[in-house]
């Protein structure tokens, strides 16, 4: 293999490039059907045009950062990240400009064209691209596709760079990864720092990569695996300020579906448990962000504060930040209700911030079984009082359903107090109650795992599986699992009903028109009424055959919609 001389890191080119995929990079052209809400602007995700696109799809890994700092600190090494993610939902310039008068009028016009030519605009950029190592994250799972596929470009490329790929869902599906993708040199399971700098020495120089901790490569013919180290990133980037602000590293809590808890973590084999950030350490971070010179720029806190950091702590570091009049904000994750006192003090302390509470359902027992973490509805509703009162705090609430203990009346329940809080809710434009689906159960989770103790059943196993899945054209297909109370039809159905009941509640509040509602409804429809017809395309056998089925029900499914 050429060897590559060390780069600059100017322009598009450095020793390692830093590849945030997009979600899909795929070029079919039959009609994509994906969630049922999201036509105008429901929801967290936006999902104008064929795949999921937007702000929270576009944002690269916080690690990124931190292993860049990271490498070019420790090192004369060089790191550019590259987000690929952005050429999916934003349009060339010159597009952009063209159709702007049209899109004031659907706002579809630019995602649509965004996505038609996002293929040949990512290929375009890989090319100009000069790099020794190419390491595309594969965090989530809802990036299988993109991942793969974007490496699969990039060694079409880049022929004589070396490809690697790291995330948790990276690190859990390794052996099987590696063994389908022979464009995949290598995988680093856990934290990347010191394995990312390790790598990049040995690829410039004696490339004896079993010294690479935590690395799975290729030998002729097996894989090796360099020496299994138990990393924390944090450890390396705590006294880095342009680092990500974060307050700890890890989540305390064991959420039996989620693919990132301690749990998870120590399943993948090459991660320390949670630690937390000194207050020194935050500060900096802090200090740093608001010289910036963006006003009341908002800071994100994942994981419950109070949980993390400690209650004293945490209100020491209240204190620092109004002491100093650092001018910025906070999303703040509860991870359970906090005190009268606590709200007041972070109102007091940080006014502008925005609380995002998840309490899942409003039946206690459901929500006990799946977060492992009983509370009452009372001090929920206690909390979320003081929050709507307050004019300079604001709330996100998040429900999901398909829960392994969720039943239609428990579902009823939850959509009962959404529709009944949004008639006392103060300001119905900062403050936002929404109600969306469990489509899969992580990988790695402990439901996954265990699911007959969790109350599950999966239904879906492979990395192949889910990254298949992403591309299919209806999202039925996305489910992977079953619960004791609803098989995948009955869960499709639920999902279907949650949304129907949600969009009405929207529109009663006036949080999306009359035209969008009815459109919205309309498309609801016309998913059940195609349901059988993509259940016996999903049956053919050949993909081919299988595709044709799809183009000829898409087509007729828009042509219904737009009738």
């Amino acid at each position: 293999m050429k060897k590559l001389a060390r780069t600059s890191g100017r322009g598009n080119s450095s020793d390692i490039a830093l590849i945030h995929p997009p979600h899909i990079l795929h070029q079919k052209k039959y009609n994509i059907f994906p969630l049922p809400w999201n036509l105008d602007h429901i929801g967290s995700t936006s999902f104008i045009g064929r795949y999921p696109v937007g702000p929270s799809w576009n944002i690269p890994p916080a690690g990124f950062s931190t292993m860049k700092n990271f490498v070019e600190s420790a090192s004369g090494y060089s790191a550019r990240i590259h987000n690929l993610a952005l050429l999916r939902s934003q349009p060339a310039a010159a597009v952009a400009e063209k159709f702007r008068q049209l899109d004031l009028a659907d706002k579809s016009i630019l995602a649509n064209l965004a996505e038609a030519g996002s293929h040949r605009r990512i290929a375009a950029y890989i090319s100009r691209i000069k790099a020794s190592l190419f390491a595309v994250d594969l965090h989530w799972i809802v990036y299988a596709q993109g991942a793969v596929e974007t490496l699969r470009l990039i060694k079409e490329l880049h022929p004589h760079s070396y490809t690697l790929v790291g995330g948790l869902s990276a690190g859990y599906f390794k052996e099987e990864i590696l063994r389908d993708n022979s464009f995949i040199d290598f995988l680093i399971i856990g934290d990347g720092c010191r394995p990312l700098l390790s790598l990049i020495r040995q690829i410039k120089g004696k490339k004896d990569f079993s010294q690479v901790p935590n690395l799975v490569y290729r030998k002729k013919t097996a894989f090796g695996y360099g020496p299994k180290r138990l990393y924390n990133d944090l450890e390396c980037c705590q006294g880095d300020e342009r680092s990500p602000a974060a307050f700890s590293r890890g989540c305390p809590l064991q959420c039996s579906t989620c693919g990132g808890p301690r749990y998870s973590t120590s399943r993948r084999g090459a991660g320390k448990d949670r630690s937390i950030y000194s207050i020194e350490s935050i500060m900096r971070k802090l200090f740093h962000l608001a010289s910036q010179g963006q006003s009341r720029q908002r800071v994100s806190i994942c994981h419950d504060p109070f949980l993390t950091l400690g209650k004293a702590k945490w209100e020491a570091l209240l204190n620092e930040i109004k002491r100093n009049n650092l001018k910025l904000n906070f999303l703040i994750e509860f991870f359970l209700p906090h005190t009268r006192e606590d709200i007041l003090n972070i109102e007091r302390r940080i006014p502008g911030s925005q609380i995002h509470i998840c309490p899942e359902t409003m039946d206690e027992n459901v929500r006990a079984f799946h977060k492992r973490l009983r509370y009452s509805n009372k001090q929920l509703i206690m909390n979320m009082d003081l929050i709507n009162k307050s004019d300079s705090l604001s709330m996100s609430v998040w429900f999901m359903a398909g829960l392994a203990k969720d039943t239609k009346r428990s579902v009823d329940g939850t959509l009962a107090f959404i529709r009944g809080y949004y008639k006392k809710l103060r300001n119905k434009k900062d403050n936002l109650l929404s109600y969306n689906e469990m489509l899969f159960i992580d990988p790695g989770s402990p439901a996954f795992e265990d699911p007959d103790k969790h109350g599950f059943k999966i239904i879906k196993r492979s990395f192949a599986d889910y990254a298949q899945s992403f591309i299919m054209p209806f999202f039925k297909c996305q489910i992977n699992y079953e619960t004791r109370h609803f098989n995948k039809d009955q869960l499709f159905a639920l999902f279907l009903y949650m949304h129907d009941q949600m969009n009405s509640i929207y529109r009663q509040n006036k949080l999306i028109s009359e035209e969008a509602y009815q459109k919205i409804r309309q498309y609801n429809l016309l998913l059940r009424e195609y349901e059988p017809d993509y259940d016996r395309a999903m049956a053919v056998v050949g993909s081919a055959l299988r595709e044709k089925y799809f183009k000829a029900i898409g087509d007729k499914f828009m042509r219904k919609l737009n009738s």
